[in-house]
């Protein structure tokens, strides 16, 4: 059985600059399946596998000068797409092209400033060890 790994090792990069103040990032893979039930399906339904989809959610710090969050709005602004990078602590990388579809900040009266936001991929998520 492989040892747990620490969540703290998992990095955002935007554009290939890392995300500053970055606590958190869930990168969601999923796929739609078609159904091909019919009379002969025996009385069980039957699928196929269709397309394939991904979207990263991330919170953090809100860093208003860091690099990687001046390119998430200039994104934003010019409706342009993004690179994005997810690396694991075993520094395998999932590398795509995405667009930001929410970017929020939260500024607290008496705490730190956040942000979320939410990553939709546009093409293939690649996986390099």
């Amino acid at each position: 059985m492989s040892p747990a790994v620490s969540g703290i090792d998992f990095t955002l990069s935007i554009n290939a600059k890392i995300l500053g103040g970055q606590r958190n990032v869930t990168l969601n893979r999923s796929m739609e399946t078609i159904d091909v039930t019919s009379r002969d399906s025996a009385s069980w339904y039957e699928y196929l596998a269709g397309l394939r989809g991904w979207t990263i959610d991330f919170d953090g710090l809100y860093l208003e000068d860091d690099d990687a969050v001046l390119q998430l709005e200039a994104a934003y602004a010019s409706h342009i797409h993004i690179g994005v990078i997810v690396t694991d602590p075993a520094s395998n990388t999932f590398t795509g092209t995405a667009y930001l579809t929410s970017f929020s900040f939260t500024g607290p009266y008496s705490a730190e400033a956040t942000a979320t936001g939410t990553i939709q991929g546009s093409g293939e998520l690649v996986k390099a060890p």
